[in-house]
């Protein structure tokens, strides 16, 4: 007998997209509104976070994205965030 794991073929359509596509989130909402508002100051994101890798992700679409986090005792994080109005760009160009 083979270990095998054997395949039917199934002839289907793939679910329509999401729609929204990837950031236009909560997260990046917030953070528009922080450059906004209150730029070059840290504020407050989560301060249990379950998982934060995400939040590192974010700094490709957000290069004047600023991220601090704490570790909590019971192994969740605080989060903190800061959205500096000058670039990477134009620091390059300064």
């Amino acid at each position: 007998m083979s270990n095998r794991k054997h395949y039917r073929i199934i002839i289907e359509d793939p679910p329509a997209g999401r729609q929204g596509g990837p950031g236009n989130g909560p997260i990046q909402a917030f953070l528009q509104r922080l450059l906004e508002e209150h730029p070059g100051e840290w504020a407050v994101l989560d301060r249990n976070r379950k998982h934060i890798g995400y939040l590192y992700n974010l700094k490709k679409r957000f290069p004047n994205l600023a991220v601090a986090t704490r570790k909590n005792r019971d192994g969740t994080f605080g989060v903190w965030v800061k959205m500096d109005s000058v670039t990477v760009a134009d620091k390059v160009t300064a």
